[in-house]
């Protein structure tokens, strides 16, 4: 369409707006909040036992019904945003918080190829309709999309936010929309596979429930998410359900097309008349009569005569003034509405409500049976759009306080070190002190990283200029050297056990919060891209894919218990301040725990860094470490379980690989080789970071079993 690159203005735009933030929020700390803030007051103003009015069932999703189609796509698009962020490093390994989980990933698919997404972009692809992605801003502002739609999606992305401290909100969403009998629930995919999605979810939802008791302080909030979807899902059918009488009108099209092609007329018709008016007259006119324009117009001689002859088809035909002012199937909409005007004159139905309407049916009648505002947005003030929609958007007042879940962190801690930060990155506090506290750490540690880039060293660190060849061989050359390190084992190993199970204990806030780095590669609007997937991918099997017992953080939890090492939940100040524990400790997941707020800035080190731990799980030093541990009568599970599933045969070394190769062949179609070989030393610096944010630990390792069990090996030989 023309003029496509222009906002939508009016009433409707702030809807549009605000869905374009919050499905951008990630990165944001005041859309973070707002969109908090915002669930919060939606949530509140629900009542837990509230029934919504019945509503009109909309007509069936039809691939043909190219508005429909395109009206809904928001919620097709991002079906299950609700769920994108409910399993995070502090509860991925709660059993309710993973079923939940497991739905998500039941919805989002095994990768983009096999996701309802992915489907219902084919039902758009046959209409002819071209949708960027739903981050996009030109997404939100495209006037073939239905506000109503964006509302409910963005209160799906609102609550898909926060759903890690709202799951039982989540569950009853969820739960409501398992209920609902509308066909556009994953409309666009085959009848047997979405009734085996759906079944899919229905068994988890059921048995995550049976782990709050119904008498529990967590059931008003499961109610509330049940009835919050209810609601919302009735608005947004009525408003498809105008939208889909609205839609029917060709003089509604013909009028819209005008109105957004109006602003680029004025100044070009000064001496031009229609209907006794200037035509500069109509187009300056606030608002817009689109129905006495298109009154004035009907009856002038511009389009009097047959079609190709009239003075309009000249105007706007090759070489007159308007050539190019509108495409093709705007001058059908024309043609099309100008036959269905002759129609109407010809029954003498035309005069008596064409002064009001332009539609072929009574608004007011429609806004009478329906309850709703049927009306264009032009003829309605902003008031009458909330009304219609509920709380659109945020009322955000002035220098609102950002967030402070952690409030009590800082006075105990003192400074942001390590095992603060951690804290406070772990518990999801989104205060713009603390992000710009993790982005601080991230570039300190790359800004490491860099430096040692240039430096030469061993073949695991030493830079190399990319192509998808020399990065295929060099990770399989890495993978060779390592399997050969491994020699037949010989007992007794070079640690005792309670050695081992000291240094068990210190990998422990790293291991706990496994997969951390990833936690927000699954978010819905980014679930068509092929990189972003394969990591989320990974992410996902580190947190079991929704079977809780390969869980890996509940894995390494169970060994611990079982060797006696009590420590804290994560997620507590008692945890990160356990002094049993190394402050070298932390290094690493804090780091892996800040870089996992720029899924978006640090794209590229997330690529490397990513590879540089899959790696690191393969080899021989892993193999040794688990024969090792059997000889100790201690579980290797853990250790057992990454050397299985980093695999390079398809494992997730290989997805790690394969994401950078897709990548950076998307980097140089767009920037070429220049910016593809800047980008490779940002993949390079974020796989050499891995390296920089161990040192200290490695040697607080070293030094710390000298001071614990160095005395007493030496006291010991001298005894013996």
């Amino acid at each position: 369409m023309s003029a496509e690159f222009l906002p939508v203005e009016g009433g409707e735009a702030s809807i549009r707006d605000w869905f374009h933030r919050v499905a951008n929020a990630r990165e944001n700390p005041e859309a973070l909040e707002e969109s908090r803030e915002w669930i919060q007051r939606l949530l509140a103003a629900t009542a837990e036992t509230n029934s919504p009015n019945s509503a009109v069932m909309p007509p069936k999703p039809e691939p043909a019904n190219a508005d429909l189609i395109a009206f809904h796509a928001p919620l097709a698009l991002l079906e299950g945003a609700w769920l994108q962020s409910v399993a995070l490093a502090a509860n991925g390994h709660r059993e309710p918080v993973n079923k939940l989980f497991a739905c998500y990933l039941a919805l989002l698919g095994r990768d983009e190829s096999d996701s309802p997404a992915f489907a219902y972009r084919g039902w758009l692809n046959l209409c002819q309709i071209s949708l960027p992605q739903a981050s996009a801003w030109r997404f939100a502002h495209d006037t073939r999309i239905g506000t109503p739609a964006l509302h409910f999606s963005c209160l799906q992305l609102a609550l898909g936010l926060h759903s890690a401290s709202l799951s039982p909100e989540a569950l009853g969403f969820t739960l409501a929309y398992l209920k609902s009998e509308s066909p556009w629930k994953l409309p666009a995919l085959p009848a047997c596979k979405r009734n085996a999605i759906l079944a899919t979810m229905a068994k988890q939802v059921e048995n995550t429930l049976q782990a709050f008791p119904s008498d529990g302080k967590e059931w008003p909030r499961i109610c509330k998410g049940f009835t919050l979807y209810q609601v919302n899902e009735n608005n947004y059918w009525n408003g498809l359900q105008i939208f889909a009488h609205r839609r029917t009108s060709l003089a509604g099209q013909v009028a819209g097309m005008f109105r957004r092609k109006l602003r680029f007329a004025q100044g070009y018709h000064a001496s031009v008349k229609l209907g006794g008016r200037g035509l500069e007259e109509w187009f300056a006119g606030n608002p817009f009569d689109a129905s006495g324009f298109l009154d004035a117009l009907a009856s002038s001689h511009y389009l009097q005569g047959k079609k190709g002859q009239r003075l309009f088809d000249q105007l706007t035909g090759f070489g007159g003034p308007m050539f190019g002012v509108f495409d093709k199937e705007e001058l059908d909409w024309v043609d099309a509405w100008l036959d269905e005007v002759a129609f109407a004159q010809s029954l003498d139905v035309r005069e008596s409500n064409a002064a009001q309407n332009p539609l072929p049916f009574n608004a007011v009648e429609l806004s009478r049976r329906s309850g709703m505002d049927c009306r264009y947005p032009e003829q309605m003030d902003v008031n009458s759009n909330i009304a219609l929609h509920g709380n659109w958007i945020p009322a955000i007042p002035a220098g609102t306080t950002m967030l402070n879940i952690n409030s009590t962190a800082l006075p105990l801690f003192g400074r942001a070190d390590n095992r603060t930060l951690f804290h406070l990155l772990i518990n999801r506090d989104a205060q713009a002190k603390t992000l710009a506290a993790a982005r601080q750490r991230v570039e300190r540690v790359l800004a490491y990283s860099r430096h040692f880039q240039r430096n030469k060293g061993p073949l695991q660190k030493r830079f190399f200029d990319y192509s998808p060849q020399t990065l295929a061989q060099r990770i399989v050359q890495l993978h060779t050297m390592e399997v050969a390190k491994h020699k037949p084992f010989q007992a007794p190993p070079k640690l005792r056990r309670e050695e081992y199970i000291w240094g068990i204990r210190q990998f422990a806030p790293a291991i706990l919060v496994d997969g951390c780095w990833l936690q927000h590669m699954g978010e819905a609007a980014s679930q068509g891209c092929r990189p972003q997937r394969l990591l989320f991918r990974i992410y996902a099997e580190e947190l079991g894919s929704g079977i809780i017992n390969q869980n890996h953080p509940k894995i390494y939890r169970d060994l611990l218990d079982g060797l006696g090492i009590g420590l804290a939940s994560v997620e507590t100040v008692a945890f990160a301040r356990d002094s049993s524990l190394l402050d070298a400790a932390f290094d690493l997941p804090c780091y892996l725990l800040a870089i996992s707020q720029y899924p978006k800035t640090y794209f590229p080190e997330m690529l490397g860094l990513n590879l540089a731990i899959e790696l690191s799980g393969l080899g021989g030093d892993y193999m040794r470490l688990a024969e090792e541990l059997r000889y100790w009568n201690i579980d290797p599970l853990i250790v057992t379980l990454h050397l299985s599933i980093d695999n390079l045969a398809g494992g997730h070394a290989a997805m790690a690989c394969e994401a950078i190769q897709l990548y950076m062949d998307e980097i140089l179609l767009l920037g070429g080789t220049p910016m593809r070989d800047e980008i490779w030393r940002r993949v390079w610096s974020g796989y050499l970071s891995l390296n920089t944010v161990t040192r200290r630990f490695k040697w607080a390792l070293m030094l710390g079993f000298c001071r614990h069990f160095l005395p007493r090996r030496l006291f010991s030989r001298w005894l013996g």
